[in-house]
């Protein structure tokens, strides 16, 4: 708890200035500029970013989703690369595939011209599948999964605690400029709420595999991973708020 409110702390602190320019652009620029106000070094890690406390920020009113994190299905050693080659679809002229697409439980979505995905929690064994359909209905893959073990450990080890940041963004003379607004905390819920979230469409799964079009790579492969993502609306479906002090204006260490 005392990481908690040391991180209040210094979260006022920002919320308390005025537009900061970004020294990135694209997106995960907003982010990447409230971690650098924090000190924090960067890293890939697949672990929390601030002493156990996950950080995300919102700016866009239009972004929806809520990345949580990165899981390629541990079904087989190279389903990525089967996914592509066995499902991918052309979008243009080019030839080369890709395989761009969200996917929920709640509702078949189309993949080409002729097939369609489906999540299913599979609470017997323990997994969440990958459903392919053909145009008539019938399933024929099943074999596309995640099991629930490598989600559960995941989501606990990096979003055990969150800190949700929202703010604004501006553009002048071709630079961007952030204001961090409010934010809030949250303790992650058990993990059968997630597992119901994904049952009920509020948390879908995105893939982004697709062709490298020039380059020394082209015609190779590039997968920029397989997330999981929560609708904004239903947050606290999956976690609960954390009530902290906001009376506290002196440091947590003082």
């Amino acid at each position: 708890m005392n990481n908690l409110y040391e991180l209040k702390f210094n979260c006022d602190k920002i919320i308390e200035k005025n537009w900061i320019k970004s020294s990135k652009k694209g997106n995960g620029s907003a982010g990447f500029l409230f971690e650098q106000l924090l000190n924090i070094p960067i890293n890939n890690f697949e672990i929390a970013d601030y002493m156990g406390i996950e950080i995300k920020t919102k700016i866009s009113k239009r972004e929806n989703y809520i990345s949580l994190f990165c899981a390629t299905p541990d079904s087989y050693l190279f389903e990525i690369k089967r996914i592509y080659e066995t499902y991918g679809y052309t979008i243009d002229s080019s030839g080369f595939k890709s395989f761009n697409v969200s996917l929920y439980a709640s509702k078949k979505i189309s993949i080409g011209k002729d097939r369609f995905c489906k999540l299913k929690i599979d609470y017997l064994n323990k997994k969440i599948l990958l459903l392919i359909f053909n145009n008539n209905g019938d399933i024929i893959d099943n074999n596309i999964s995640w099991s629930f073990d490598i989600i559960k450990e995941k989501l606990e080890r990096k979003l055990n605690y969150l800190l949700m940041v929202k703010g604004d963004r501006k553009y002048e003379l071709g630079e961007i400029y952030y204001k961090f607004t409010s934010y809030k905390f949250y303790k992650l819920t058990d993990f059968s709420k997630f597992l119901m979230a994904i049952e009920k469409g509020y948390v879908r799964i995105s893939f982004s595999i697709g062709t490298f079009k020039s380059g020394k790579r082209i015609g190779q492969i590039y997968d920029h991973g397989t997330c999981f993502n929560i609708h904004k609306d239903y947050l606290d479906y999956i976690f609960d708020e954390i009530m902290l002090d906001h009376d506290i204006k002196k440091s947590p260490q003082s």
